[in-house]
Protein backbone atom coordinates (compact mmCIF):
# COMPACT_ATOMS: atom_id res chain seq x y z
CA UNK A 1 0.00 0.00 0.00
CA UNK A 2 1.38 3.59 -0.94
CA UNK A 3 0.63 6.09 1.14
CA UNK A 4 1.01 9.80 -0.29
CA UNK A 5 3.34 12.18 1.98
CA UNK A 6 3.72 15.22 -0.52
CA UNK A 7 2.45 16.84 -3.60
CA UNK A 8 4.29 19.85 -5.33
CA UNK A 9 2.38 21.81 -8.15
CA UNK A 10 3.87 23.62 -11.26
CA UNK A 11 7.29 21.44 -10.99
CA UNK A 12 9.34 22.04 -14.26
CA UNK A 13 11.70 20.24 -16.46
CA UNK A 14 14.92 21.25 -15.24
CA UNK A 15 17.04 20.68 -18.27
CA UNK A 16 14.69 22.87 -19.88
CA UNK A 17 16.90 25.60 -20.34
CA UNK A 18 15.37 28.59 -22.24
CA UNK A 19 16.32 31.21 -25.27
CA UNK A 20 15.28 34.32 -25.12
CA UNK A 21 12.57 33.14 -27.18
CA UNK A 22 9.06 34.39 -25.23
CA UNK A 23 7.39 31.10 -26.17
CA UNK A 24 10.25 28.99 -25.21
CA UNK A 25 9.11 27.43 -22.29
CA UNK A 26 8.97 24.40 -19.90
CA UNK A 27 5.85 22.03 -19.19
CA UNK A 28 4.59 22.18 -15.50
CA UNK A 29 3.95 18.97 -13.81
CA UNK A 30 2.73 17.48 -10.37
CA UNK A 31 5.20 16.07 -8.73
CA UNK A 32 3.81 14.13 -5.89
CA UNK A 33 5.95 11.50 -3.45
CA UNK A 34 4.00 8.51 -2.03
CA UNK A 35 5.78 5.39 1.12
CA UNK A 36 5.29 2.03 0.52
CA UNK A 37 3.98 0.76 3.88
CA UNK A 38 5.09 -2.65 3.46
CA UNK A 39 8.90 -1.76 2.77
CA UNK A 40 9.36 2.19 3.63
CA UNK A 41 10.35 3.17 -0.40
CA UNK A 42 9.60 6.48 -1.07
CA UNK A 43 8.55 6.91 -4.74
CA UNK A 44 7.31 9.47 -6.97
CA UNK A 45 3.94 8.31 -7.86
CA UNK A 46 3.35 9.80 -11.33
CA UNK A 47 6.41 9.93 -13.11
CA UNK A 48 6.66 13.07 -15.59
CA UNK A 49 6.65 11.47 -19.52
CA UNK A 50 10.22 10.33 -20.33
CA UNK A 51 10.04 12.44 -23.78
CA UNK A 52 9.86 15.13 -21.80
CA UNK A 53 13.10 14.43 -20.26
CA UNK A 54 15.04 14.07 -22.69
CA UNK A 55 17.70 16.73 -23.21
CA UNK A 56 17.83 19.27 -25.98
CA UNK A 57 21.35 19.69 -25.34
CA UNK A 58 23.98 17.78 -26.02
CA UNK A 59 26.42 18.99 -23.51
CA UNK A 60 24.40 18.34 -20.23
CA UNK A 61 25.58 15.56 -17.78
CA UNK A 62 25.65 14.79 -14.21
CA UNK A 63 28.59 14.06 -11.96
CA UNK A 64 28.40 11.54 -9.09
CA UNK A 65 30.78 11.59 -6.08
CA UNK A 66 34.04 9.35 -6.78
CA UNK A 67 36.03 9.93 -3.97
CA UNK A 68 34.70 6.19 -2.42
CA UNK A 69 35.99 4.70 -6.07
CA UNK A 70 39.76 3.00 -5.27
CA UNK A 71 38.37 2.02 -1.92
CA UNK A 72 35.29 -0.21 -4.28
CA UNK A 73 38.36 -1.08 -6.98
CA UNK A 74 40.16 -2.34 -4.47
CA UNK A 75 37.26 -4.55 -2.88
CA UNK A 76 36.01 -6.02 -6.76
CA UNK A 77 39.71 -7.04 -7.36
CA UNK A 78 39.40 -8.97 -3.96
CA UNK A 79 35.91 -10.83 -5.56
CA UNK A 80 36.08 -14.61 -5.99
CA UNK A 81 36.23 -15.45 -9.38
CA UNK A 82 36.71 -11.82 -10.77
CA UNK A 83 40.17 -11.88 -12.50
CA UNK A 84 41.65 -9.11 -14.88
CA UNK A 85 40.14 -11.08 -17.54
CA UNK A 86 36.59 -11.29 -16.53
CA UNK A 87 34.11 -9.64 -18.80
CA UNK A 88 32.99 -6.25 -17.05
CA UNK A 89 30.52 -3.89 -18.49
CA UNK A 90 28.86 -0.76 -17.19
CA UNK A 91 25.50 0.37 -17.97
CA UNK A 92 26.40 4.42 -18.66
CA UNK A 93 28.66 7.48 -18.87
CA UNK A 94 28.58 7.32 -15.06
CA UNK A 95 30.43 4.37 -14.85
CA UNK A 96 33.41 5.19 -17.20
CA UNK A 97 35.31 6.57 -14.32
CA UNK A 98 35.36 3.16 -12.40
CA UNK A 99 36.30 1.07 -15.82
CA UNK A 100 39.08 3.74 -16.20
CA UNK A 101 40.00 2.27 -12.62
CA UNK A 102 40.20 -0.75 -13.12
CA UNK A 103 41.69 -0.72 -16.71
CA UNK A 104 44.51 1.58 -14.62
CA UNK A 105 45.26 -1.96 -12.84
CA UNK A 106 45.38 -4.88 -15.77
CA UNK A 107 41.57 -5.43 -16.19
CA UNK A 108 41.69 -5.15 -20.19
CA UNK A 109 38.26 -6.46 -20.79
CA UNK A 110 36.05 -3.44 -19.66
CA UNK A 111 33.17 -1.79 -21.96
CA UNK A 112 29.86 -0.17 -21.50
CA UNK A 113 26.95 -1.44 -23.08
CA UNK A 114 25.54 0.25 -26.45
CA UNK A 115 22.95 2.61 -26.85
CA UNK A 116 22.29 2.01 -29.92
CA UNK A 117 22.83 -1.67 -30.46
CA UNK A 118 21.74 -3.22 -26.99
CA UNK A 119 19.10 -0.20 -26.23
CA UNK A 120 18.35 0.35 -29.67
CA UNK A 121 18.75 4.05 -29.22
CA UNK A 122 18.67 5.59 -32.68
CA UNK A 123 18.16 9.46 -31.36
CA UNK A 124 20.47 12.18 -30.15
CA UNK A 125 20.92 13.39 -27.50
CA UNK A 126 19.88 11.34 -24.37
CA UNK A 127 20.41 10.40 -21.12
CA UNK A 128 19.48 7.82 -18.26
CA UNK A 129 15.77 8.60 -18.47
CA UNK A 130 15.98 6.85 -22.37
CA UNK A 131 19.16 4.25 -21.32
CA UNK A 132 16.35 2.85 -18.16
CA UNK A 133 13.35 2.71 -20.57
CA UNK A 134 14.82 0.52 -23.08
CA UNK A 135 16.69 -1.44 -20.53
CA UNK A 136 13.82 -4.38 -20.03
CA UNK A 137 14.02 -8.06 -21.49
CA UNK A 138 14.49 -7.07 -25.54
CA UNK A 139 17.77 -5.40 -24.53
CA UNK A 140 18.52 -8.22 -22.14
CA UNK A 141 18.69 -10.47 -25.16
CA UNK A 142 20.39 -8.06 -27.32
CA UNK A 143 23.27 -8.07 -24.94
CA UNK A 144 23.60 -11.62 -24.49
CA UNK A 145 23.47 -12.35 -28.05
CA UNK A 146 26.36 -9.71 -28.74
CA UNK A 147 28.62 -10.24 -25.92
CA UNK A 148 27.40 -13.27 -23.88
CA UNK A 149 26.44 -13.42 -19.97
CA UNK A 150 28.89 -10.74 -18.08
CA UNK A 151 30.82 -11.37 -15.48
CA UNK A 152 30.59 -8.02 -13.19
CA UNK A 153 27.86 -5.21 -14.34
CA UNK A 154 28.20 -1.84 -12.98
CA UNK A 155 25.57 1.00 -12.66
CA UNK A 156 25.86 3.95 -10.62
CA UNK A 157 23.37 6.35 -9.81
CA UNK A 158 20.65 5.19 -12.32
CA UNK A 159 18.46 2.50 -10.38
CA UNK A 160 16.84 5.77 -8.88
CA UNK A 161 15.93 6.90 -12.00
CA UNK A 162 14.12 3.23 -13.23
CA UNK A 163 10.49 3.75 -14.32
CA UNK A 164 10.14 -0.45 -13.75
CA UNK A 165 12.88 -0.81 -10.91
CA UNK A 166 11.78 -4.53 -11.22
CA UNK A 167 12.23 -5.12 -14.90
CA UNK A 168 15.78 -2.78 -14.67
CA UNK A 169 16.99 -5.16 -11.81
CA UNK A 170 15.61 -8.61 -13.38
CA UNK A 171 17.44 -7.23 -17.01
CA UNK A 172 21.03 -6.21 -14.66
CA UNK A 173 20.89 -10.15 -13.19
CA UNK A 174 19.86 -11.62 -16.86
CA UNK A 175 23.08 -10.78 -18.31
CA UNK A 176 24.92 -12.16 -15.60
CA UNK A 177 26.42 -15.11 -15.80
CA UNK A 178 24.82 -17.19 -12.81
CA UNK A 179 26.98 -16.42 -9.50
CA UNK A 180 28.34 -13.22 -11.20
CA UNK A 181 28.00 -9.94 -9.61
CA UNK A 182 26.62 -6.69 -9.79
CA UNK A 183 28.45 -3.26 -8.65
CA UNK A 184 25.47 -0.82 -7.40
CA UNK A 185 25.34 2.81 -6.27
CA UNK A 186 22.62 4.97 -5.37
CA UNK A 187 22.06 8.24 -3.80
CA UNK A 188 20.87 7.99 0.45
CA UNK A 189 18.36 10.11 1.12
CA UNK A 190 18.18 9.92 5.32
CA UNK A 191 19.70 12.90 5.54
CA UNK A 192 17.18 15.40 2.92
CA UNK A 193 14.33 13.13 4.36
CA UNK A 194 15.03 13.95 8.17
CA UNK A 195 15.86 17.54 7.42
CA UNK A 196 12.58 18.12 4.76
CA UNK A 197 15.41 19.28 2.25
CA UNK A 198 12.94 20.41 -0.30
CA UNK A 199 16.23 20.14 -2.82
CA UNK A 200 15.94 16.26 -2.23
CA UNK A 201 12.65 16.11 -5.43
CA UNK A 202 13.91 15.54 -9.06
CA UNK A 203 11.92 14.75 -11.15
CA UNK A 204 14.48 12.82 -13.04
CA UNK A 205 14.19 10.63 -9.19
CA UNK A 206 11.99 8.29 -9.12
CA UNK A 207 12.83 6.63 -5.93
CA UNK A 208 14.58 8.26 -2.23
CA UNK A 209 16.28 5.24 -0.26
CA UNK A 210 18.00 5.51 2.71
CA UNK A 211 19.64 2.28 3.51
CA UNK A 212 17.21 0.34 5.00
CA UNK A 213 14.62 0.71 2.57
CA UNK A 214 17.18 -0.38 -0.50
CA UNK A 215 18.27 -3.21 2.09
CA UNK A 216 14.54 -4.19 2.22
CA UNK A 217 14.40 -4.04 -1.60
CA UNK A 218 17.09 -6.11 -1.79
CA UNK A 219 16.00 -8.97 0.70
CA UNK A 220 12.41 -9.55 -1.22
CA UNK A 221 14.70 -9.90 -4.66
CA UNK A 222 16.18 -13.00 -2.40
CA UNK A 223 19.82 -12.25 -3.64
CA UNK A 224 23.00 -12.77 -1.78
CA UNK A 225 24.70 -9.39 -1.12
CA UNK A 226 28.54 -9.72 -0.72
CA UNK A 227 29.78 -6.22 -0.12
CA UNK A 228 27.64 -3.04 1.45
CA UNK A 229 28.47 0.31 2.42
CA UNK A 230 27.69 3.89 3.10
CA UNK A 231 30.43 6.20 2.16
CA UNK A 232 29.61 9.57 3.44
CA UNK A 233 29.42 12.84 1.34
CA UNK A 234 28.35 16.40 1.91
CA UNK A 235 25.05 16.61 1.06
CA UNK A 236 23.66 12.93 -0.26
CA UNK A 237 25.43 10.35 1.10
CA UNK A 238 26.30 7.26 -1.22
CA UNK A 239 24.71 3.59 -0.82
CA UNK A 240 26.94 0.83 -2.66
CA UNK A 241 26.61 -2.98 -2.81
CA UNK A 242 27.54 -5.79 -4.31
CA UNK A 243 25.49 -8.18 -4.85
CA UNK A 244 25.82 -12.20 -6.84
CA UNK A 245 23.56 -13.41 -9.00
CA UNK A 246 22.50 -16.16 -6.85
CA UNK A 247 19.93 -16.62 -4.63
CA UNK A 248 19.50 -16.03 -1.51
CA UNK A 249 18.26 -19.15 1.01
CA UNK A 250 18.30 -17.15 4.12
CA UNK A 251 15.64 -16.69 5.85
CA UNK A 252 16.07 -13.37 7.10
CA UNK A 253 12.48 -11.15 8.15
CA UNK A 254 11.98 -8.08 7.74
CA UNK A 255 13.92 -5.44 9.92
CA UNK A 256 10.34 -4.23 11.41
CA UNK A 257 12.61 -1.06 13.42
CA UNK A 258 13.79 0.14 10.42
CA UNK A 259 10.85 0.01 8.77
CA UNK A 260 8.97 1.97 11.19
CA UNK A 261 11.57 4.18 11.38
CA UNK A 262 11.69 4.93 7.48
CA UNK A 263 7.79 5.13 7.31
CA UNK A 264 7.53 7.89 10.45
CA UNK A 265 10.68 10.28 8.95
CA UNK A 266 9.32 9.98 5.62
CA UNK A 267 5.78 11.20 6.84
CA UNK A 268 7.38 13.80 8.87
CA UNK A 269 9.59 14.81 5.59
CA UNK A 270 5.91 16.54 4.55
CA UNK A 271 5.95 18.81 7.84
CA UNK A 272 9.53 19.12 7.84
CA UNK A 273 9.23 20.71 4.01
CA UNK A 274 6.68 23.16 5.03
CA UNK A 275 8.45 24.36 7.90
CA UNK A 276 11.18 25.13 5.58
CA UNK A 277 9.70 26.81 2.54
CA UNK A 278 7.39 29.28 5.17
CA UNK A 279 10.85 29.58 7.20
CA UNK A 280 12.68 30.28 3.58
CA UNK A 281 10.19 32.91 2.23
CA UNK A 282 9.95 34.71 5.32
CA UNK A 283 13.94 35.21 5.19
CA UNK A 284 14.27 36.01 1.36
CA UNK A 285 11.22 38.43 2.16
CA UNK A 286 13.29 40.23 5.11
CA UNK A 287 16.89 39.95 2.96
CA UNK A 288 15.27 41.35 -0.48
CA UNK A 289 13.98 44.12 1.59
CA UNK A 290 17.31 44.66 3.27
CA UNK A 291 19.87 43.74 0.15
CA UNK A 292 17.68 44.64 -2.89
CA UNK A 293 19.02 42.47 -5.50
CA UNK A 294 19.61 38.70 -4.65
CA UNK A 295 21.73 35.99 -7.19
CA UNK A 296 21.73 32.33 -7.12
CA UNK A 297 24.60 30.25 -7.67
CA UNK A 298 24.71 27.40 -9.44
CA UNK A 299 21.80 26.47 -12.73
CA UNK A 300 22.02 23.07 -11.86
CA UNK A 301 18.58 21.14 -10.72
CA UNK A 302 19.26 22.01 -7.16
CA UNK A 303 18.63 25.29 -8.12
CA UNK A 304 15.66 24.99 -10.10
CA UNK A 305 13.81 22.67 -7.87
CA UNK A 306 14.64 25.18 -4.87
CA UNK A 307 12.58 27.69 -6.50
CA UNK A 308 9.76 25.96 -8.63
CA UNK A 309 9.04 23.59 -5.00
CA UNK A 310 8.96 26.29 -2.71
CA UNK A 311 8.07 28.88 -5.00
CA UNK A 312 10.49 32.02 -4.51
CA UNK A 313 11.51 32.68 -8.18
CA UNK A 314 10.51 36.27 -7.34
CA UNK A 315 13.15 36.93 -4.66
CA UNK A 316 15.93 36.50 -7.25
CA UNK A 317 17.02 38.67 -10.06
CA UNK A 318 19.09 36.25 -11.75
CA UNK A 319 21.56 33.17 -11.39
CA UNK A 320 24.95 32.67 -12.01
CA UNK A 321 26.53 29.37 -13.91
CA UNK A 322 30.57 29.58 -14.96
CA UNK A 323 29.07 26.88 -17.63
CA UNK A 324 29.69 29.00 -20.66
CA UNK A 325 26.72 26.56 -22.16
CA UNK A 326 24.28 27.79 -19.63
CA UNK A 327 25.13 31.81 -20.01
CA UNK A 328 22.85 33.74 -22.20
CA UNK A 329 20.08 30.67 -21.36
CA UNK A 330 17.04 31.17 -19.01
CA UNK A 331 15.99 29.19 -16.07
CA UNK A 332 12.63 27.32 -16.70
CA UNK A 333 11.42 29.18 -13.86
CA UNK A 334 10.35 32.81 -14.28
CA UNK A 335 12.59 33.14 -16.87
CA UNK A 336 15.36 33.77 -14.85
CA UNK A 337 18.57 35.21 -16.92
CA UNK A 338 21.85 33.04 -16.31
CA UNK A 339 25.37 34.91 -16.37
CA UNK A 340 29.08 34.25 -15.54
CA UNK A 341 30.19 35.11 -12.27
CA UNK A 342 31.82 38.46 -13.53
CA UNK A 343 28.18 39.63 -12.85
CA UNK A 344 29.07 40.08 -9.23
CA UNK A 345 31.20 42.71 -9.33
CA UNK A 346 29.36 44.31 -12.23
CA UNK A 347 25.99 44.62 -10.33
CA UNK A 348 27.42 45.17 -7.15
CA UNK A 349 25.82 42.23 -5.78
CA UNK A 350 26.15 41.90 -1.76
CA UNK A 351 24.26 39.04 -1.21
CA UNK A 352 24.48 35.13 -3.57
CA UNK A 353 22.87 31.91 -2.37
CA UNK A 354 24.51 28.96 -3.11
CA UNK A 355 22.55 26.42 -4.68
CA UNK A 356 25.47 24.14 -5.94
CA UNK A 357 26.61 20.78 -4.15
CA UNK A 358 27.80 21.84 -0.62
CA UNK A 359 30.62 19.65 -1.65
CA UNK A 360 31.96 22.19 -3.98
CA UNK A 361 30.79 25.52 -2.14
CA UNK A 362 34.32 25.88 -1.22
CA UNK A 363 35.79 26.09 -4.71
CA UNK A 364 33.33 28.74 -5.28
CA UNK A 365 34.35 30.62 -2.31
CA UNK A 366 37.94 30.39 -2.93
CA UNK A 367 37.36 31.46 -6.75
CA UNK A 368 35.34 34.80 -5.52
CA UNK A 369 37.57 35.84 -2.59
CA UNK A 370 37.10 39.51 -4.43
CA UNK A 371 33.23 39.25 -3.97
CA UNK A 372 33.76 38.47 -0.28
CA UNK A 373 36.51 41.27 0.43
CA UNK A 374 34.12 43.81 -1.13
CA UNK A 375 31.43 42.90 1.35
CA UNK A 376 29.77 40.28 -0.86
CA UNK A 377 28.14 37.60 1.26
CA UNK A 378 28.19 34.24 -0.03
CA UNK A 379 25.35 31.67 1.99
CA UNK A 380 23.87 28.46 1.25
CA UNK A 381 20.65 27.22 0.40
CA UNK A 382 20.71 23.62 2.41
CA UNK A 383 19.53 22.91 5.77
CA UNK A 384 22.28 22.02 8.14
CA UNK A 385 24.73 23.44 6.53
CA UNK A 386 27.13 25.47 8.43
CA UNK A 387 26.55 28.66 6.15
CA UNK A 388 22.48 28.29 5.68
CA UNK A 389 21.33 31.20 4.76
CA UNK A 390 18.55 31.18 7.27
CA UNK A 391 21.31 32.19 10.04
CA UNK A 392 22.02 35.12 8.43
Amino acid sequence: MNEIILSVDRMPISNRYLSNNIEDKSPLYNLSLAVSTETGIINMVKPFPVHELRPRYDWLTCYEPEEHLDNVVNIVSEIPNINKDSKIYGFSYKDESFLSRLRCIGYTNCNKIDPVHDLGIEFKPFGIESMQMNFNHVACQNILNRIGPIDLFVFRHVIEHAYDIDEFFDTALGILKQGAYAYIELPCCKRLINSGDPCMLWEEHIYYFTESSFSEYIRRKKIVVYYSKVYNYTFEDCIVLIVQNKKNVSNIDINIFNLNNDLLNARLYKLKFEQRKLSVKAKLKELKSKYTCIALFGAGHLAITFLAALDIGEYFDFVIDDDKNKNKLFLPVLNLPIYSSEILQMRNIKLCLLSLNPQNQEKILAKNQLFMSNGGIFASIFPGTMNDFINI
